[in-house]
């Protein structure tokens, strides 16, 4: 017999509003009363009059979000980057455009095919593991807003998470990211890339013109001068849209639990080498998908 008292494993609850919704404001809070495991942040931006903003005016009123567990920074982008890495993970299955007023910022994997296997990667709340310990790590967020601020008037905030036990930080994703300088066309390599992470599951540049993609790890040859059709293509097999303009190295295109780049210790060399046909220039963004497990303190 089924258990009609059985729960959803996942629920969604309301925070308090975004504070500081002007030009040029900052507004920041501190998640409340959620102890389970985190998947996943929802921003809603409405004008005065109650209307959703679209894509276009979520772009020019608000600039980046932030998010910290503790005081370590775990997402950190802008909002063209959290809407077009969204369109990425789901305009294949109809993706709405903006969408719909609602910035989405993930922490766990996107296109899991397996059921509830997404919550793998769960940022958990507690401190260590102990099951004895009630303390909790403290979320935080701030929201940027941008000087030209037009139409937005009020931002809520949604918290998705799962019901089961509070659990250690563990495995979770993490949205940063970098800016670069390269002017030159060609080859260019890229070993700084940080390889101390559990694994890497995408980068995502979002200037230039590149052509083809070469990844070496530890001697090994990863992805082998790629041309960027053949993996437009292996992205769309695996469920992804590539985003006119922006150049996705997807590492985790067989979406299973083990389906990411493994780093860590043990790995001395990451050498990533986009070719570019046209160079981004100075102070591009490369935006960075990585698994964590756990933070620091």
């Amino acid at each position: 017999m089924p258990n009609e008292n059985r729960p959803t494993t996942v629920w969604t609850r309301q925070q308090s509003g975004v504070p500081n919704v002007i030009a040029s404001g900052r507004g920041s809070n501190v998640l409340s009363g959620i102890a389970n495991n985190l998947h996943y942040l929802y921003f809603l931006a409405r004008a005065a009059g109650g209307a959703v903003l679209t894509r276009a005016q979520l772009i020019t009123d608000i600039g980046r979000i932030q998010v910290r567990m503790g005081t370590e920074t775990i997402v950190n982008a802008t909002v063209t980057e959290l809407l077009d890495l969204y369109k990425y993970y789901y305009d294949k299955f109809g993706a709405l455009a903006a969408p719909l007023g609602v910035i989405v910022v993930p922490f766990i994997r996107p296109n899991m095919p397996a059921w509830d296997v997404g919550r793998a990667f769960g940022l958990g709340m507690k401190k260590n593991a102990d099951p004895n310990d009630g303390q909790l790590h403290t979320v935080s967020y701030e929201v940027t807003f941008n000087a030209g601020l037009v139409t937005a008037a009020t931002v809520d905030l949604w918290v998705g998470h799962d019901i089961y036990d509070p659990e250690p930080p563990g495995l979770h994703v993490r949205t940063l990211e970098i800016t670069r300088s390269h002017a030159a066309v060609g080859i260019e390599r890229i070993v700084d890339l940080p390889r101390t992470q559990v694994g890497a599951l995408a980068y995502h540049w979002q200037a230039g013109t590149a052509t083809a993609f070469t990844v070496i790890k530890n001697g090994q040859t990863v992805v082998d001068g790629v041309d960027v059709n053949v993996m437009a293509i292996q992205q769309d097999m695996a469920g992804r849209t590539p985003q006119a303009g922006i150049w996705s190295l997807d590492l985790a295109l067989s979406n299973d639990l083990n389906g990411y780049e493994r780093l860590g210790a043990g790995v001395v060399e990451w050498d990533v080498r986009p070719t570019w046909g046209v160079a981004p220039g100075a102070g591009y963004a490369l935006l960075c998908e990585e698994i964590h497990d756990g933070v620091a303190g």
